[in-house]
């Protein structure tokens, strides 16, 4: 375990080199575990500010949501973001890659971390940056155990959630931050239901942005352009350079 307690922590420290997480991050403490970095790269958000950090070229910011909520549609759809743009701009391969479901339902944290070890080494990666990567390999006879204790470890929060009553302050605060890791399992149908349910959520989401950006739209016709020129121009003019504006404005 201590080898394996190693690398997740380099990838920490590469994260803060790059300044994606403060240097006096949780993460970054002796006593933290590794849930707290699976827990934070689990939406994807940080791990889209990592490639912007790495190329601001790389991909539009605007592409990815920066308060996903940890809505399994919307965490999902960053991760596959970030994994795209790193097949697509960073030169990984498909099988340097993880699967999106292997970091939001961490079941398999550790190809999240070879991913984003061959991240920190690629060529592109080093050249814009010059910031040291981290190398993440465990030999054959390390691989088995650490791997097994490595997801016992994820996991474990899960018992101690539900069992333990008494923690210290600072206790108390590590599972209100990763309470995302101690929720109790559900079925296969029931994560379906939420499935959809996140995705047209989303939908809705989307349609009612799009109203509220229109309405506001209208509303800086109406009373930034529309009202100061009925001042000075005659009313047919303002009919022809804005019709029905005062209308719209009504019905929404």
């Amino acid at each position: 375990m201590a080898l394996m307690d190693e690398l997740w922590r380099e990838c920490a420290a590469w994260l803060t080199r790059c300044g994606i997480i403060p240097a006096d991050h949780i993460a970054n403490q002796p006593e933290s575990e590794i849930k707290t970095l699976a827990a934070i790269l689990r939406d994807g958000v940080l791990l889209c500010n990592l490639l912007n950090f790495l190329d601001p070229q790389s991909f539009d910011m605007r592409d990815f949501n920066r308060k996903p909520q940890m809505a399994h549609f919307l965490c999902v759809q960053n991760i596959k973001l970030f994994l795209e743009i790193c097949k697509s701009s960073f030169g990984l391969k498909d099988s340097d890659l993880f699967e999106p479901t292997m970091l939001y339902d961490l079941s398999n944290f550790h190809r999240v971390l070879v991913t984003l070890s061959k991240l920190s080494q690629c060529r592109k990666a080093q050249t814009l940056t010059n910031i040291p990567g981290f190398n993440f390999e465990v030999s054959q006879t390390d691989k088995s155990s650490s791997d097994e204790d490595i997801y016992k470890d994820l996991h474990v929060a899960t018992v101690n959630h539900m069992t333990c009553a008494g923690h210290d302050e600072h206790d108390s605060k590590v599972e209100e931050v990763y309470q995302d890791l101690c929720s109790i399992q559900i079925t296969r149908n029931q994560h379906s239901s939420i499935i959809s349910y996140e995705q047209r959520d989303f939908v809705i989401k989307e349609l009612v942005d799009t109203e509220t950006n229109y309405l506001e739209a209208l509303m800086a016709l109406k009373y930034k352009f529309m009202q100061p020129l009925e001042r000075v121009l005659q009313k047919d003019v303002i009919r022809v350079i804005f019709p029905c504006i005062r209308e719209l404005c009504d019905i929404h």
